[in-house]
């Protein structure tokens, strides 16, 4: 016999697939149960908590409260998010604004919410007065704020409209101060008050103010807040007579029962009330969503990769958080500090979170796993042992990272499938993830070509790549990934234009591999979905090709590929980069210092190219002179193929290797390949100088080896450095390690001649271009460097007229970001810079500008060594103290704050350093 708890499991999932069908949201109450079934509804309600608090249903509080199946839940949060706003009105348009967006869970568990507050925002004249009502820790406050950003983008709100906060319950215990702090007060209104005050109200007038913990509020603080609500009129503590006007917005937050905390005729005056939901309320999905986000605010912090174990994604799933948002952010923020400790100490090359190192409160989340049917909690424990959350990630591009997005790409394929066939289905992606081998490989490739490729770009490929080995049930080899990658890369940049194959040899190749072929098809329709482009039909041939590809199961002989360039190690370092790019050590390289014979180096490369002939040739990649000549004297006494390339770069060494260990490549091909490549460069060059149409202008190249983005931030330093502006003659110039700037223009379209200075973290080896790198700015005679090769050029009013320029503090702030591995630029920034100024009011500093980036740059950088133990050495510092006592003691002084806050003692040497810049001298 059927139980009566199944039949009603059944009705409920059968209700929630037809309201997924008619794409409205999942969900039956008990009232509607009871009448389809005939059943009572006491009964019915009873079933369906128990199957709730067994997870087989889904429970959502409200009025009333409905239930629907948890697995299709998550399917309809996903088709919500999938959709495209494609028939929306202008009206609705305006009305998608960045206010909501990033928040988790607005499609889902928050939309009804986030309706509700839209309406109240924009209800006029002022929009209405707002409770939110939820436990501690689920974002009240950062839903206010949203509420705040919405108002003033909907131009309910004047842009310059602030928004106040206030928590009640700083003041509990005296009633007078919380209505002084909000109202302002008189003088002579209570003992202390010695003068008057204005209070938050009149800060807030014209925009919002947020009241946090309002129950705190006293009941007289509610009273006088009701002519304010219902007239606009207020009186501060004490006054009698006058009436003051406000516009002011009230929102509160409260933990409590509104009925029980509130005076009722205060919440007449409150309309709307807002119930946000605790963790455990909310889809699954959605709290993986934010485990994802705060790993990766994490990793932006630390700047290294975070590698998790999957035990500990399950633990943070399940276990029972009862800080909810909140407390589940710290949780994560103290595991990544402390894994942040055992990365320093044990030379890592990742962060790594692992089930050993997770409090017992937290492991016991894993325990839950085993007994939960719940289809994401299923595809983890049969997934991946673990997942990177990396460099480079844009979390911009893609909220829903990593995990969450391969979940519900499975679930994109799979969830219509039925019965046995999305059992298999299941169990083959399962198997294909499972059998992964040579792991840390895998990761390190990933880290790698993140820095020649977008992070969007890449993890399409990824995912395309991921569900090609489940459907051919192999796997790829990681050079056919890393080739892959590359060859989509440079069909997006428009470089790549397919003279290597003929097309006769394509068709062959997709006769002969009809099933690799579909696979083809179906991938290349990922990457279009995900990428927004259009990839003509000829890609499947090229496709097929890779995914035949098999370097683990049979020897594949390459052609030779050799780096040689003038100077001590400039073809060691573009050999080197090609090769952890690639993660390969196929590029080898011979270094010509300038002292060196021709003819010695000839005879290094004859022995070099037999060495490394697999039996298809050896390609040159040479700079300049007489090294183009070796190619053709190299082939006629070896009687090995030889070509050789010249202009050489990472950039085309990088193409170079990539075609040079594909199977399908001929030598001569590569090398007409390369030099059309190269021939592409000049004209993109000579079009960008056609183009300019002020006068030539020199440059400063700022790199960064983490991105364009990081680039960016060191340029805004190098600015504040040297006062350069837009009109001067000398342009500041962003470009990555593959030699190219935001816009794909090689070397931001300048020739080597106009460079005077390569300045970051990645060295592009321009031959006599002098390279500054950060480490030399921060400590040691970059800012000189740099400082004297400007000095030697007419680098415009701006930079000749310093001594009456002022640092712009935000623009130093934003550099710091880039410089600083774990501390907060903004928040050590203010007081760094407050101790520069009483230094240089002290010591009677005159050359201001000078001084103040070397200042921040260096005391932001020491407190970071400190804390790890670092300290830098000064020689015979007691002699520079004795002789320079006076700056000893001011710059001790000055530097307490910092020691009190980071509870660390800066040592002499370190002082010495500070004195000997505020001295304007300094050690090389």
């Amino acid at each position: 016999m059927i139980k009566r708890q199944d039949i009603i499991l059944n009705k409920v999932k059968e209700l929630s697939l037809q309201a997924l069908e008619r794409h409205e949201e999942p969900g039956v109450t008990a009232q509607e149960a009871a009448e389809l079934l005939k059943m009572d509804r006491g009964n019915v309600s009873k079933e369906l908590n128990q199957l709730a608090a067994s997870e087989k249903l889904l429970k959502k509080d409200g009025r009333p409260v409905r239930f629907s199946d948890p697995d299709t839940y998550d399917q309809y949060i996903f088709l919500i998010n999938s959709e495209k706003i494609q028939q929306a009105s202008s009206e609705e348009r305006q009305d998608v604004n960045p206010s909501f967006q990033d928040i988790i869970g607005q499609e889902g568990s928050l939309k009804m919410q986030i309706k509700q507050v839209k309406a109240a925002m924009l209800y006029p004249p002022h929009g209405l007065h707002t409770l939110l009502n939820g436990p501690t820790g689920t974002g009240k406050t950062m839903f206010a704020q949203k509420m705040f950003e919405y108002a003033r983008h909907m131009n309910m709100l004047k842009p310059d409209a602030e928004f106040v906060i206030f928590n009640c319950a700083e003041y509990a215990e005296n009633s007078q101060l919380i209505v002084s702090q909000i109202f302002g007060h008189k003088k002579g209104a209570f003992t202390g008050a010695d003068r008057d005050k204005p209070g938050l109200i009149e800060r807030a007038d014209g925009g919002i103010l947020f009241l946090d913990e309002i129950h705190r509020l006293p009941p007289e603080g509610q009273e006088m807040l009701f002519s304010l609500m219902d007239y606009g009129k207020y009186r501060r503590l004490g006054e009698t007579e006058r009436n003051r006007e406000a516009n002011v917005l009230i929102i509160g937050a409260t933990t409590e029962d509104l009925g029980v905390v509130l005076l009722k005729t205060f919440m007449r005056r409150m309309p709307v009330v807002i119930q946000l939901p605790a963790l455990e309320e909310r889809p699954l999905l959605e709290r993986l969503e934010m485990i994802e986000m705060f790993l990766m605010q994490e990793q932006k912090k630390i700047s290294v990769s975070i590698k998790i174990e999957r035990e500990v994604i399950l633990s943070l799933l399940l276990y029972e958080c009862t800080g909810n948002i909140g407390q589940i952010k710290a949780d994560i923020q103290l595991l990544c500090a402390r894994a942040f400790w055992e990365y320093k100490v044990g030379e890592k090359h990742t962060v790594d979170l692992d089930r050993q190192m997770l409090p017992f409160y937290i492991e016991q989340g894993y325990h839950k796993a085993a007994e939960s049917r719940n289809s994401l909690i299923q595809f983890l424990l049969h997934g991946e042992e673990h997942y990177i959350f990396t460099i480079g990630t844009d979390q911009g591009e893609n909220r829903q990272n990593i995990i969450s997005k391969k979940y519900l790409i499975f679930q994109k394929f799979y969830s219509k499938k039925k019965g046995a066939e999305q059992e298999q289905e299941m169990k083959d992606y399962i198997s294909s993830m499972i059998e992964k081998e040579n792991e840390d490989r895998r990761i390190f490739s990933k880290d790698a070509l993140n820095k020649v490729i977008t992070g969007k770009v890449y993890y399409a490929i990824e995912e395309a790549l991921e569900f090609a080995e489940m459907k051919l049930k192999r796997e790829l080899s990681d050079n056919v990934k890393i080739g892959f990658a590359l060859h989509i890369n440079a069909l997006i940049e428009g470089m790549d234009k397919k003279g290597d194959i003929l097309e006769e040899r394509l068709q062959e190749i997709i006769n002969a591999h009809p099933k690799e072929v579909k696979v083809a098809k179906l991938i290349l329709k990922i990457l279009e979905e995900e990428l927004n482009i259009n990839i003509n039909k000829g890609e499947i041939g090229y496709t097929t090709i890779f995914l035949c590809a098999n370097d683990e199961d049979r020897d594949v002989r390459k052609i030779g590929t050799i780096v040689i360039a003038h100077g001590d190690n400039t073809a060691q370092s573009i050999a080197d980069a090609a090769n952890r790019l690639l993660d390969t050590s196929h590029c080898k390289f011979i270094n010509m210092p300038l002292s060196e014979d021709v003819e010695e180096v000839y005879r290094k490369a004859a022995q070099m190219v037999t060495r490394v002939n697999e039996g298809r040739g050896v390609l040159l990649m040479v700079d300049m002179g007489s090294l183009n000549m070796f190619a053709e004297r190299l082939e006629e006494e070896t009687g090995i193929p030889v070509k050789s390339v010249g202009m050489v770069s990472t950039l085309t060494v990088l193409e170079a290797v990539r075609k040079c260990t594909s199977e399908d490549s001929e030598i001569e091909e590569v090398a007409d390949y390369l030099d059309q490549m190269m021939v592409r460069m000049v004209e993109e060059n000579k079009r960008q100088k056609n183009t300019e149409t002020c006068e030539t202008r020199a440059a400063i190249l700022v790199t960064c080896i983490s991105g364009m983005g990081a680039a960016k931030k060191i340029a805004e330093m190098v600015k504040a450095i040297t006062g350069l502006e837009e009109e001067d003659p000398i342009e500041i110039c962003c470009i990555g390690i593959d030699g190219k700037d935001a816009e794909g223009t090689f070397l931001g379209g300048f020739q080597e001649k106009e460079v005077l200075a390569v300045v970051g973290t990645a060295d592009i080896q321009l031959g006599a271009v002098p390279y500054i790198s950060v480490d030399e700015i921060v400590i040691g005679s970059g800012i000189e460097r740099l400082e004297r090769i400007l000095s030697g050029k007419n680098a415009g009013k701006n930079y000749s007229e310093k001594n009456g320029r002022a640092v712009d503090e935000h623009v130093l702030t934003a550099a710091m970001r880039e410089l600083l591995e774990f501390l907060d630029a903004e928040k050590i920034m203010p007081m760094i810079l407050e101790g520069f100024y009483q230094c240089e009011k002290r010591l009677d500093i005159k050359d201001q500008e000078n001084r103040i980036v070397r200042y921040t740059i260096h005391v932001a950088c020491m407190i970071e060594r400190l804390l790890r133990k670092e300290i830098l050495p000064y020689h015979e510092v007691e002699e520079y103290e004795r002789n320079h006592s006076e700056e000893f003691k001011v710059v001790g002084e000055t530097l307490e704050t910092v020691e009190k806050m980071f509870r660390i003692e800066v040592p002499f040497t370190e002082k010495a350093y500070i004195v000997e810049l505020l001295n304007g001298e300094g050690k090389s």
